[in-house]
């Protein structure tokens, strides 16, 4: 429902930061890669690393699909993300991913999804 709504650009740029995220970017995909990768180094990668133990001013990001949301060691979490009891899956990335400017504003919102 969410790609009927977005323009065809906004949807594929989605899909190409989510597949950075999430560390899933296949071999059919490998001609994407290079844009996800520019579009995370642009977007997320100033806060936020997918090196596993590197640290930043956000969570690091490695292994965050399938994890459960506020929950990366040694990382002090908002209250809406210290008391999730969700996993970061396509139901809660796609919709934060989405709209990242309205999901870092009202973090607490996130735990109803």
């Amino acid at each position: 429902m969410v790609e009927k709504i977005l323009p065809r650009r906004e949807a594929t740029t989605r899909r190409l930061l989510t597949l950075a995220l999430i560390g899933l970017v296949s071999h059919a995909h490998a001609q994407d890669a290079p844009d996800g990768a520019k579009l995370f180094a642009r977007q997320c990668g100033t806060c936020h690393s997918l090196v596993a133990g590197e640290t930043r001013q956000g969570p690091n990001l490695a292994g965050v699909y399938g994890r459960k949301a506020g929950t990366v060691p040694d990382y002090k979490y908002s209250p809406g993300f210290a008391d999730a009891d969700w996993m970061w899956d396509e139901a809660h990335l796609d919709p934060y991913l989405t709209n990242l400017r309205h999901s870092h504003n009202s973090l607490a919102a996130m735990t109803t999804l």
